[in-house]
């Protein structure tokens, strides 16, 4: 029964009940107006490595973004950033006659340092490749100030760390490069000095001028039929044109390397000149020359045998020597690439426009505030009309003889009786 009563009752008090709301609101805002103010700078950064995929234009995934984002967030509360930026806002107090190590210093820096990571976040809009560097103070240019300060320090500090990574790995290159060069100059020395000993020339095909003359020996002995087609035999090849361009070759392959086209035509045209010799030599009275040939053959075949261990290493050597050159054409242009990035301040992020001072405080919120005042002052005042009718009990109908256990005689409605009563009155 109480139920039904209650809007009766808030109808009864609606004074109360007003005056309590009123109160409230006066007395939140009377209190929120003295409460210190906070004002929101917004520093916007670009993120090149958030950019939507430019064939299929989707964005990075959301697990992507997160560990990116979480990655800022540290770097932006480190003290790399946070120190300076306390420094540049005037958070720290100067250090007493230049000492850096100053324990008041030191501790004056920490404090500034936590003040900036307490008041700065960063919040991602995902559908864009940006985010938010968000600064809190008390004053609007305060804000502004330090939103700036945050994210120009930041930019800063990241084309540091670039740089000095950059610098590093050339470090690293230029001790890896001088390592390979020493490695080079040893096999280059050692297979001068076996060239010089043995009277071979190693080429960077693994090749030598042992195999190549055992090779055009071959054949010769292999093609005695030439000799019944003279018509088809080709002019005889001047062996000391084979000779320059062997030569040629050797000093083109150290200057110019082995994959250099000048250096792959020179390789065609002596293996041109070498068949074209045992061609020659083939056609030219094979059955003749079939004796002197085999006995060529086999001085030479002997001369490889009796110098295969020394060829074997030979060969090992100049292998050594093409990937040790390959190396060092790989570290070359890996360098070089370094030092292009060195020159450059790309880092994949820039700012997106300038820092707007705030128009408004975000703290304290008045209308979130008088909202729920208002709210908390009704509450409060039905809470009040309850307690005054309880203390005070009041008879307004037959409902509430009833909670009180009195019995009801008669229950007339008082408007309807009005009405009757206006009638004989207009009589009368």
């Amino acid at each position: 029964m109480f139920g039904l009563n209650l809007p009766r009752i808030c109808k009864a008090h609606w004074p109360t009940i007003a005056l309590s709301a009123l109160t409230c609101v006066s007395a939140a805002l009377f209190v929120a107006d003295r409460l210190p103010k906070s004002y929101e700078g917004i520093a916007r950064v670009r993120a090149d490595y958030l950019s939507p995929d430019p064939v299929t234009r989707r964005f990075q995934p959301r697990t992507v973004v997160s560990r990116f984002a979480d990655t800022q967030n540290e770097i932006i509360s480190d003290s790399i950033i946070t120190d300076p930026v306390a420094q540049r806002l005037g958070y720290v107090m100067a250090p007493p006659g230049g000492d850096t190590q100053n324990p008041q210093y030191l501790s004056s820096l920490r404090r500034g340092s936590q003040t900036v990571a307490d008041q700065t976040i960063v919040q991602w809009d995902r559908e864009v490749p940006e985010f938010d560097i968000r600064f809190y103070a008390g004053t609007p240019q305060a804000a502004a100030k330090g939103a700036e300060t945050v994210r120009q320090v930041y930019l800063d500090r990241l084309l540091e760390m670039k740089h000095r990574s950059d610098r590093d790995e050339l470090e690293t290159l230029q001790r890896a490069g001088a390592r390979l060069t020493s490695a080079l100059d040893d096999a280059t020395r050692r297979k001068r000095e076996f060239e010089k000993k043995h009277g071979v020339h190693l080429f960077d095909d693994n090749t030598n001028s042992l195999e190549l003359g055992m090779r055009a020996l071959t054949g010769s002995v292999r093609m005695p039929r030439g000799a019944k087609n003279p018509e088809r035999r080709r002019a005889p090849v001047n062996m000391g044109q084979l000779a320059r361009v062997n030569s040629a070759l050797a000093l083109a392959t150290q200057q110019l390397g082995p994959n250099h086209p000048q250096v792959i035509a020179l390789v065609a045209q002596r293996n041109a000149l070498a068949a074209r010799a045992a061609q020659a030599s083939a056609n030219d009275g094979a059955v003749r020359e079939a004796p002197g040939s085999a006995t060529a053959f086999s001085a030479q075949t002997a001369r490889i045998l009796a110098q295969r261990n020394a060829l074997d290493g030979a060969s090992r050597i100049a292998s050594e020597i093409s990937v040790l050159t390959q190396h060092g054409r790989i570290i070359t242009a890996r360098a070089a690439d370094i030092q292009q990035e060195l020159a450059s301040d790309y880092t994949g992020l820039e700012a997106v426009g300038p820092v707007e001072l705030p128009k408004a405080p975000i703290s304290p919120r008045m209308k979130i505030i008088a909202v729920l005042a208002l709210a908390i002052g009704l509450i409060l005042g039905v809470q009040i009309s309850v307690l005054i009718e309880l203390l005070n009990r009041r008879v307004r109908g037959t409902d509430d003889l009833s909670d009180l256990d009195v019995p009801v005689l008669v229950a007339y409605n008082r408007k309807r009786v009005l009405e009757v009563d206006e009638p004989e009155a207009e009589a009368a």
